[in-house]
């Protein structure tokens, strides 16, 4: 249409007028102008223009190649190249280019990549972060049209990177630096909110890995002092933007506003250089990569313009968990409160979706869980608080992917709020904690979850329990009234009306959603679509798309008030609370049959009511426990913890105790061995040193052999699989039972792997010999009583002929080595510090 080639001609004429009125046009006639070819670009355009009746019978890049050209010049200024942006803005906002135009794709990678490209002439600061304001505004134009979904991973990439190196420049103003953060913002609640809409099968892990990092570290260190704004002599006594790193230098000290501020500007830089991001600051930058990857970029992308899609959601998120993760000491304060708030939009836009592909939860399970566990033990208060609002989100949407996380979270809130008040933990951040377990007490069916998953699981720690246990003793006073009294009252009867939303909502209103992914990757025999029929009731699909059971709701009675005198005791109100939950949990159900060992040992469970959105993408549907299958499963796991107790005194009486309480066979069953091993193998409170034991001596050689089968070592390299297997107990002293167990695992590790990595080795005798080796070297190098370590070529040297009479491959002699020598290999009692919580964490995440 005519009136959009009159909006592009105007663009064309104001920039036009703009240029002659700088230094390097004023003063020349009209076709000296012309031979310039940035005006002689604009000049072929207005002519192309006044031909065409309709802008979209043309190529998309006539028009935004010539805007393009002058953004990216070295020869224009600020004003300039802010005019050329705010022309590409305005196409955007007018919809000019027209998603379903043949060329569109092509004119929207070269309007991104001109403008987070973009060079110019700085003149003073205050003229350059309008610049950079213009960049900020037509990126967010450009993700937020329609017209942003032909944008290709590697350009969503380096529009993100483009952002963030503006809101991390602490020399810019703080209204700039905020502006950046906003937009980076309503880039990630635009990209996670599109989950739904990606398919990880379309991609591999490795597509893009590490984007944000390449193109920001792409130049290499020898183009980096291109990448500053180009500054003319005069613009330069004027106090403008220095020329090369020399200058940049210099304004970096001249533009500190103190001390305090140059010194954590210096740590900044250092850390982002060194850390994951890779973020290299410069002064008032404009340019952030230079004109040669510009070059090969666009060459790169002139075949392979697909859409973007899951790979820049993942390096985005990958990201953000770096620069939140509190062990990267460059990571200042600043930096972990941006990295929080939009961690906080990924979870609350991303929500259930955000696990439903296996790298995105991969994330989410190890890397960004464990930074904000530790993040609830910072010492700065806005990023305690901060925290907490995240860890409440993560616990809320991705909790039926986080069994172990959950556990480790609560018990982490929990014991923040029995800690002594000190001053890394103040009666402000206790009041914080308890009110970030209310929210957790208000989310429904969360209680009731917490219940059937932990509580009632043989080999987790009474979650629920320990919590009303918690909240009933600190909300009795006994000086006086506070605040913490009256919230720990609330969430207790927050967590009564759950159970009675619980109870008021069963079947059909209620259900039981586990994800069908996470069930194969526990080895879940859960059913590979919904339930049949129940027997009492019918199938129905809800209008999420859910098919569940229905059936006749059972009445069951529930107290709706409880007087706090009545209370004798401070955890007469817990026990009351936790019998009620036995009842309503199972009630709210239909009876399933499921065996109380599967019920406990099993996938995480989320009771879910029907409203449309309640459940996950690809959810199946099973059913509780009923009420008699749970109070079962407790009472087993109360004989398990008693037997716990007894076998850390003298395990055979443990396994005894087992045996009498029918828990486990008779010693002359055929599943005698297998059931040992099972409880020593996945109970986590049993003494390291009396398993060992147990299953060294030499009266329990079927023990032995099933404890050893009960790891799976299949395409398990032999020191990564002597290192798991030697975790899960301490290594006796003695010689005879050291090699008893060697011998055995050495079988197992070559019966695993004989159609892989077996065949270097020519029988058992050889994995056994160079099993001890391993261990040989492992003190060697890390022993403090070893003053003379051993070499590679020591090492190589020892193993000679003791593969049957052969030499086992060097190549293979030398990776074993490097990953002794890179990861010690440390026994359980020797876990302290950081080490232990490295360890426990990784347990965690098998």
């Amino acid at each position: 249409m005519r009136g959009e080639v009159s909006v592009v001609q105007g663009e064309v004429s104001q920039l036009l007028s703009a240029m002659r009125k700088t230094g390097r046009w004023s003063g020349h006639a009209r076709t000296e102008g012309e031979q310039d070819p940035l005006v002689r670009g604009l000049h072929k355009l207005q002519t192309v223009l006044n031909g065409t009746p309709d802008l979209r019978t043309l190529d998309v890049m006539v028009f935004l190649h010539p805007f393009c050209e002058i953004i990216q010049s070295d020869d224009t200024t600020g004003p300039v190249t802010g005019m050329a942006i705010s022309s590409l803005d305005r196409f955007l906002a007018y919809g000019l280019i027209s998603p379903g135009h043949p060329s569109a794709a092509g004119g929207v990678a070269a309007l991104s990549e001109s403008v987070t490209h973009a060079r110019f002439v700085g003149t003073n600061p205050a003229s350059d972060e309008v610049v950079l304001m213009k960049i900020l505004q037509v990126l967010h134009t450009l993700m937020l049209t329609p017209v942003g979904r032909l944008l290709s991973n590697e350009s969503v990439c380096e529009i993100m990177q483009s952002c963030f190196r503006i809101c991390f420049e602490t020399r810019l103003s703080e209204l700039l630096r905020n502006y950046a953060e906003s937009t980076l913002v309503d880039m990630v609640q635009l990209l996670f909110i599109q989950l739904p809409s990606f398919n990880e099968d379309e991609y591999t892990v490795d597509d893009t890995a590490s984007i944000i990092d390449q193109t920001i570290t792409a130049g290499g260190e020898e183009e980096r002092g291109s990448v500053e704004p180009c500054v003319e002599d005069d613009v330069e006594e004027e106090g403008g933007g220095g020329e090369g790193e020399e200058e940049g230098e210099g304004r970096e000290t001249t533009d500190s506003n103190g001390g305090d501020e140059h010194d954590e500007l210096k740590q900044q830089e250092e850390g982002l250089e060194e850390g994951e991001a890779g973020l290299k600051r410069t002064a008032h930058e404009a340019e952030f990569v230079s004109s040669d990857v510009i070059t090969a970029t666009s060459r790169h992308r002139q075949g392979t313009l697909a859409p973007y899609g899951l790979p820049c959601v993942r390096e985005l998120l990958r990201f953000l968990v770096s620069i939140i993760n509190v062990k990267e000491r460059n990571n200042s304060e600043s930096l972990l409160h941006i990295g929080l708030n939009l961690v906080t939009v990924v979870l609350e836009s991303g929500r259930e979706n955000l696990c439903r592909f296996p790298s995105l939860a991969q994330l989410v399970q190890d890397n960004l869980s464990r930074s904000l566990f530790t993040l609830l033990r910072h010492s700065n208060f806005s990023v305690f608080s901060a925290t907490l609002r995240a860890v409440c989100l993560l616990l809320q949407h991705c909790r039926v992917h986080l069994r172990f996380q959950v556990e480790w979270g609560l018990a982490t809130l929990m014991e923040l709020f029995t800690a002594e008040n000190t001053a890394r933990l103040s009666h402000e951040k206790k009041d914080a904690v308890l009110e970030t377990i209310l929210r957790l007490c208000h989310y429904p069916y969360l209680m009731a979850e917490l219940y059937v998953n932990y509580d009632c699981n043989l080999y987790c720690s009474n979650v629920f329990e320990n919590l009303t246990k918690l909240l009933s003793k600190s909300s009795l006073p006994t000086q006086g009234l506070s605040s913490n009294h009256l919230l720990s009252l609330d969430a207790l009867l927050a967590i009564v009306k759950s159970f009675q939303s619980c109870q008021q909502q069963a079947l059909p209103d209620n259900a039981l959603a586990v994800n069908s992914q996470l069930s194969e990757t526990e080895g879940e025999n859960a059913p590979s679509g919904a339930l049949a029929t129940s027997q009492e009731g019918s199938t129905q699909i809800n209008s999420a798309g859910i098919i569940f059971s229905s059936r006749p709701e059972r009445e069951t009675e529930l107290v709706e008030e409880t007087s706090i005198t009545s209370v004798r005791s401070d955890s007469a109100l817990a026990d009351h609370v936790t019998e009620t939950a036995v009842e309503i949990a199972g009630q709210s159900c239909p009876a399933s049959g499921m065996d109380t060992v599967k019920a406990a040992s099993g996938y995480m469970m989320a009771i879910r009511g029907t409203r449309e959105g309640d459940f996950p993408p690809e959810t199946t549907v099973v059913e509780l426990p009923t009420p008699k299958e749970l109070i079962e499963i407790r009472q087993r796991k109360k004989v398990i913890l008693a037997a716990t107790e007894q076998f850390n005194l003298k395990p055979k009486q443990g396994i005894t105790f087992l045996q009498e309480r029918r828990v486990i066979s008779g010693s002359d069953s055929p599943q005698y061995p297998a059931e040992v091993a099972s409880f020593l193998v996945d109970n986590p409170w049993l003494d390291k040193a009396k398993i060992g034991e147990y299953i060294g001596d030499r009266k329990n050689p079927p023990i032995l052999d099933a404890f050893v089968k009960h790891f799976s070592l299949h395409g398990t390299h032999l020191v990564d699989a002597l290192r798991h297997f030697l975790e899960s107990f301490r290594l006796p002293g003695e010689s005879p039972v050291i090699a008893r167990i060697l011998e055995t695992f050495s079988e197992h590790w070559l019966s695993c792997n004989k159609e892989e990595l077996g065949k270097v080795f020519a029988n058992r005798d050889a994995v056994y010999v160079l099993c001890y080796a391993i261990l040989m070297l492992n003190t060697d190098q890390y022993s403090t009583q070893v003053k003379k370590r051993m070499s590679l070529e020591e090492f190589i040297h020892n193993q000679r002929k003791i593969n049957n009479g052969e030499d086992f491959p060097r190549q293979f002699l030398t990776d074993i080595f490097n990953r002794i020598r890179e990861d010690e290999i440390i026994m359980p009692d020797e876990h302290k510090g950081q080490v232990k919580e490295n360890y426990q964490w990784k347990v965690y995440m098998l």
